[in-house]
């Protein structure tokens, strides 16, 4: 109780919305980050929710369809755009739709350069003989996306390994998820999310 009430306090005397802490606590997926360039100094630059909206309606424009921003900011100069859901943030890191000005004034897009755990997977009880490069290859097989794959590494001795990777493709995602199972070599093994 003396948790929530500290929290409750804190939100209160910083001005931080629900939806601000919402978001960061369930999808924690990175932001993405507007740089403005006036050509000249009769160039104001706008506000952020009309920014935001001018992105918004150009991607609608484009037939990137998503939901609008969830958080919408201020990092120093840049404008800063988060989203909710793992779909939007998909289709913003996979487009290169995005807009060259907002009220003719140039921008320039940053997109993360990494891929959030939320988007990672983990190749549970493979049996500890197998080869890392063959295992890496048998999961290629079936998840084409796959990026970053590690061997975790346990404090104490096991018979198999667990294997965690992220994957790029929110279809392969999904399907590997709802799968449940890979086959490596002639061996069925579970796979989860890794943030279980």
């Amino acid at each position: 109780m003396q948790q929530v009430d500290s929290t409750s306090k804190y939100i209160k005397q910083h001005n931080i919305s629900f939806d601000q802490v919402k978001r960061a606590v369930s999808s924690n997926l990175p932001c993405f980050f507007i740089s403005f360039h006036p050509t000249n100094e009769d160039q104001k630059v706008p506000s952020a929710f009309k920014a935001a909206d001018h992105v918004f309606e150009y991607l609608k424009q484009q037939n990137v369809q998503i939901n609008k921003f969830s958080f919408v900011g201020w990092a120093g100069a840049k404008l800063k755009l988060g989203v909710d859901g793992k779909e939007d943030y998909i289709k913003l890191v996979s487009t290169e739709k995005w807009p060259t000005s907002i009220m003719n004034i140039p921008i320039t897009i940053e997109k993360p350069k990494f891929i959030p755990d939320c988007f990672a997977l983990v190749i549970r009880y493979v049996p500890r003989g197998m080869d890392y490069e063959f295992v890496k290859e048998e999961i290629s097989r079936s998840i084409v996306s796959v990026v970053n794959l590690k061997r975790i590494q346990y404090s104490y001795n096991r018979k198999t390994d667990d294997y965690r990777f992220h994957v790029k493709d929110l279809q392969e995602y999904n399907r590997a998820l709802n799968m449940r199972r890979i086959s490596i070599g002639n061996v069925i093994v579970p796979i989860t999310q890794f943030l279980e």
